[in-house]
């Protein structure tokens, strides 16, 4: 295969206000540089669309900086390494990466970006469950929530890639109640058969939210993961037993929320 010398890749064409629109993003061809000692040259093979992105596109405070007009969208993808100026990395190997939305990336070597073992699992993987979303869930019930026997586990968000593996990791770690949060049949089936969740309240369909978490869970909860934003969080808070831990993981409902719109603590 022919090194390429070009690369197609997607940026911020303008900041989104609101619900982002396609002509906040731009596709756009750059060059690719010869590489220089340490780095690598991967082939995008799929890329990740991450719900905390949203919070990039627009110059409020966010847990990362606001991307400026004219910058690559931020995300992590699976590549194949095409071309290599460091010994860790060969040709043909498979790696997890950094790597934004664009077809090629060259990285330094260092930072995120790990080879993948093996081929016996959808690549996908390894940029959700085995990759950042599901870091997230470890390290916010170990870390954060020091998640420990016996506690009773609230996940909002609960069918997305980081609650599901939350909701499991809660299980494995001897949760003695799992409730989620979440919209839909199918999902509350899902959540209760493959992840191990003990109830599932549709946000959507419970007349009372207060009232349905509290039925879900009439001793309360010692443990909040919350993927929603602070509206959910304010509904949570008198539900909430003493020496209770909040897990902030997402903003869902604040993402696309402009300055004065969003609600809540």
């Amino acid at each position: 295969m022919q090194r390429p010398r070009t690369t197609r890749r997607i940026v911020l064409a303008s900041q989104a206000h609101g619900l982002p629109t396609p002509a906040n993003f731009r596709l756009e061809e750059a060059p690719l540089p010869d590489l220089t000692e340490g780095q690598v040259l991967t082939r995008t093979i799929c890329c990740s669309v991450d719900p905390g992105t949203r919070s990039r596109l627009s110059s409020g405070a966010s847990y990362a900086p606001p991307l400026k007009v004219g910058e690559l969208i931020d995300g992590f993808s699976v590549g194949e390494v095409i071309e290599s100026a460091n010994p860790r990395f060969a040709p043909g190997e498979i790696v997890a990466v950094g790597g934004g939305w664009a077809e090629h990336s060259i990285f330094q070597g260092r930072g995120y970006i790990q080879k993948i073992p093996h081929r016996r699992l959808p690549l996908s993987h390894w940029i959700g469950v085995l990759g950042v979303p599901g870091m997230t869930a470890w390290f916010g019930l170990k870390r954060v929530a020091a998640l420990k026997a016996g506690d009773r586990v609230l996940i909002t968000s609960a069918a997305g890639p980081v609650g599901a593996t939350a909701a499991q990791i809660a299980r494995s770690l001897g949760a003695s109640r799992i409730v989620g949060v979440a919209s839909g049949a199918e999902k509350a089936a899902w959540l209760k058969s493959e992840c191990g969740v003990d109830e599932v309240v549709d946000y959507k369909s419970a007349p009372d939210l207060g009232a349905a978490l509290k039925a879900a869970s009439p001793d309360g909860y010692d443990v909040l993961f919350d993927n929603v934003g602070p509206s959910m969080i304010d509904t949570v808070i008198p539900l909430l037993r003493p020496a209770a831990r909040i897990v902030i993981s997402g903003q869902l409902a604040d993402y696309n929320a402009t300055p004065g719109e969003a609600v809540g603590l």
